[in-house]
């Protein structure tokens, strides 16, 4: 069996392994470190938010 994702093919195998690490990031994870979520999201949306979270767009130059 395999599972069509955003016009690639995965097999089942790769995704249960994304789960795993998804609840090893959620348990492990300090909590000083922000996660972003990318699903379904535009990247100009995700790189806005890096962006601020990380201060560069008040950045002096």
């Amino acid at each position: 069996m395999r599972l069509l994702r955003l016009g690639r093919w995965y097999r089942p195998h790769h995704i249960s392994r994304s789960d795993l690490l998804a609840r090893d990031l959620d348990q492990n994870t300090p909590a000083w470190v922000h996660r972003v979520l990318t699903g379904g999201r535009q990247v100009t949306g995700i790189a806005t938010e890096i962006i601020t979270l990380t201060g560069w767009a008040t950045a002096q130059v």
